[in-house]
């Protein structure tokens, strides 16, 4: 389960040290103002435990107000300054924990959102498998995977997968960032063949982890890895993507100076056909991990979203920090070891 917080305190993720250190849960920390975001969609179907933070209301009555009408989402609240005058009021409108000033100085455990989340999970329990959850306008959405059990599993090859059928992929973005420099400073031949190297590089990488250029383009694109809802061996590649980049500056691009690219790396649902027949699929993921690649991942950079880095391996999980929330996501993004000139 993810933990969101929603806060404008700095001092407010001090208070989250020992959750951050622990690793147990995925942990992001939004602006207080993105908190009328959540009461409206929810975290896009993400499970979820919210803690918002009056430190740094106007007033924090009207948001205690406007939180007990969720329509039924569980909510914790942070007062530091105690100024909430009837704590247990809050436990009658949604509210499934309270820290008031001697928790937020003393930290909060992981023992207690251990409590929290198994109450939430009793209290709250996910719809079945394969049933959609109800819109305030009474339409249905489909609710995206919670649990393995959600999703439409593609297995460790390629051996199963049909065409014309839905599978849930691990998605890669994978593009280029200063194409156009080289294009006004050299020529569009040494440009080709400089994009033609970097595809061929991408899929030197990704092919020992079962990974196919899928939707591809000049400068980059998307790729497509099996997906068998237990691990995320595409993350290796990208990783190493990241840390031979300057070599292959030398090796495969013969450049002086670094070679920027971007990568992102999302699971998702898509329907599956042959690289070239992809024209007409219509896939809210393969839409979103391209925004995400092109609007929201800084040059240079790796960044995954939430449901990947639940799989990040213990010993790769300091690579990852925390970077923003991009259309209902937490997004983390991987340490530079070297910065970019």
């Amino acid at each position: 389960m993810e933990i969101v917080v929603y806060t404008n305190s700095a001092r407010t993720r001090t208070c989250f040290d020992a959750i951050e250190r622990s690793r147990k849960y995925a942990l992001a920390f939004e602006p207080l103002d993105g908190l009328d975001g959540w009461l409206k969609n929810g975290r896009n179907g993400t499970p979820s435990l919210v803690y918002v933070d009056l430190t740094g209301s106007n007033d924090a009555a009207a948001v205690v107000k406007r939180l007990s009408r969720a329509n039924g989402k569980p909510f914790c609240i942070i007062d530091a300054r105690n100024s909430v005058e009837d704590p247990a009021g809050l436990f009658r409108s949604g509210a499934v924990d309270y820290v008031g000033r001697s928790v937020f100085v003393a930290g909060i455990t992981v023992k207690r959102i251990d409590e929290v989340v198994s109450f939430v999970r009793n209290a709250y329990p996910e719809p079945a498998p394969g049933h959609d959850e109800p819109s305030r306008d009474g339409s249905r959405n489909e609710k995206r995977p919670a649990s393995t059990t959600r999703f439409k599993l593609s297995g460790d090859t390629w051996d199963s997968v049909q065409l014309d059928r839905e599978y849930t992929f691990a998605m890669l973005f994978a593009e280029l960032d200063n194409v156009v420099d080289y294009e006004a400073k050299t020529s569009l031949g040494f440009t080709a063949s400089l994009s033609e190297a970097f595809s061929r590089l991408v899929e030197r990488e990704v092919a020992p982890y079962q990974g196919r250029l899928w939707m591809w383009r000049d400068y980059g694109g998307l790729v497509l890895f099996p997906f068998n809802g237990k691990s995320c061996p595409a993350l290796v590649s990208c990783i190493r993507l990241v840390l031979n980049r300057p070599i292959e500056n030398v090796q495969s691009f013969h450049l002086n100076t670094p070679l920027s690219f971007r990568l992102a790396l999302h699971l998702g649902n898509t329907v599956y056909r042959h690289k070239g027949e992809t024209g007409h699929i219509v896939s809210d993921s393969v839409n979103f991990i391209h925004h995400l690649g092109q609007k929201f991942t800084p040059p240079s950079a790796f960044t995954i979203t939430s449901e990947v880095h639940r799989l990040v391996p213990p010993g790769l999980a300091d690579l990852f920090v925390p970077l923003g929330n991009f259309e209902h996501r937490s997004i983390y993004r991987m340490r530079l070891p070297v910065k970019p000139r």
